[in-house]
């Protein structure tokens, strides 16, 4: 299906292109340097290859690469201070750090986070988290996975934590690793203070804790216990509230005892304050999953894939770029409907699937434009049901 985009109302900057081999035509070796130059409007194609970490600091970015590449950034990427029209997409990074990976903080705009691998290792033998969002209005984060870069560490890392803030969060998955000794503890697989997070189809791991050790005396260090996969708090008098879809949760295991020195617990799938809520929206089915091939270019054939029960009839909706809201009756975040501009319908099959193709005709003189999508299941048993949000670069030649 190829749709024209006929609304002068869209607006679009200039695309720009990094290689760290100047090849495929590229403007620029490194993620900074386009940075550098490009404005709020425009956006950034980054193909395979090895970066500098960057900073996004009281600025909006839409940064992408293609659905087969996987662009590594080297050190800790920050964004911070987002105001009105600043909102950013990262999509398609994966980014390696010691210490934290990725920092969010203070953004009031909405921050997309799409197909991203955060790895960390530890820094300074102080346990970090690999992602932490702190004080901002909306992260929305889809098929994100957070973890450690090693299996094994003196020092455990690994996790998210998010303050203050509200998340959307669809088909992800979040993984502490262990410490090698009580000192310093382990971490959860996400810790949630004084924030609104939703989530659907994600996994929150735990750390295991440590094994149990003897001194030159004889004298036991006992084993650690692991930790929860959810540790929900309040902060700033402000309790957590988390509603989830299909979620799984996995305490750490117990560190391994040692002759007489015993073994620790396995950790809870969650530990929740008396002032926070955890709880399960009523869905029978299970969650629901949507993608959208992501870079899609002038006269290519993307795709659009829904993964949910059979007989769902399923719809796909293209407009432009929201500031997401979680809607307990509809079980999920989407933006307003007003917006538009592309609309598909269909039925799952017999595997619970269904794929579309999608191509889009760009307005003269646009370079690229970046859009929302979001799949739609309707069900007898469940009702409506709101699948993955996405953020989707459209780009000319």
């Amino acid at each position: 299906m190829t749709l024209p985009i006929l609304f002068a109302a869209l607006q679009s900057g200039q695309l720009w292109v990094v290689d760290d081999e100047l090849a495929h035509g590229a403007d620029f070796a490194q993620i900074t340097e386009a940075l550098a130059v490009a404005t709020d409007d425009d956006a950034i194609l980054v193909r395979e290859g090895v970066y500098d970490s960057f900073e996004l600091i009281d600025r909006g970015a839409r940064i992408f690469s293609l659905a087969n590449e996987r662009p590594v950034v080297l050190g800790t990427v920050k964004v911070r201070g987002q105001r009105a029209g600043q909102s950013v997409v990262l999509d398609g990074l994966r980014v390696v750090a010691g210490g934290v990976g990725l920092l969010i903080d203070n953004a009031q705009e909405p921050v997309w986070l799409e197909d991203l691998l955060v790895q960390v290792y530890p820094q300074f033998h102080v346990p970090l988290p690999a992602l932490v969002v702190y004080d901002c209005a909306d992260v929305v984060m889809a098929a994100v996975h957070v973890g450690p870069a090693l299996e094994s560490t003196d020092v455990g890392t690994g996790g998210a934590q998010v303050t203050d803030s509200v998340l959307h969060i669809y088909d992800s998955h979040f993984e502490a690793s262990a410490s090698a000794s009580a000192t310093p503890v382990p971490l959860p697989g996400m810790s949630v203070g004084g924030s609104v997070v939703f989530a659907s189809g994600t996994t929150f791991v735990g750390a295991d804790g440590w094994s149990a050790a003897l001194d030159g005396l004889g004298a036991c260090t006992n084993a650690g216990d692991g930790q929860p996969g959810l540790i929900a708090l309040s902060s700033k008098l402000l309790e957590s509230e988390v509603k989830l879809i299909d979620c799984t949760f996995v305490g750490g295991e117990g560190g391994l005892g040692l002759g007489s020195c015993p073994a620790g617990e396995v950790g809870p799938a969650q530990s929740i304050a008396p002032e926070s809520s955890v709880a399960e929206l009523e869905v029978q089915l299970g969650a629901r999953s949507y993608d959208v091939t992501s870079v899609i270019g002038q006269g290519q054939t993307g795709q659009i894939h829904f993964q949910g029960s059979p007989g769902e009839v399923v719809a796909n909706y293209i407009g432009l770029m929201p500031n997401p809201v979680f809607q307990a009756d509809v079980k999920g975040s989407f933006g307003a409907l007003g917006s538009i501009l592309v609309f598909q319908a269909g039925v799952l099959d017999g595997h619970g699937q269904l794929t579309q193709n999608l191509q889009l005709v760009l307005p003269h003189g646009f370079s690229y434009l970046d859009l929302y999508a979001q799949g739609i299941f309707v069900s007898f048993v469940d009702g409506i049901v709101l699948g993955t949000p996405r953020a989707v670069l459209f780009a000319a030649p």
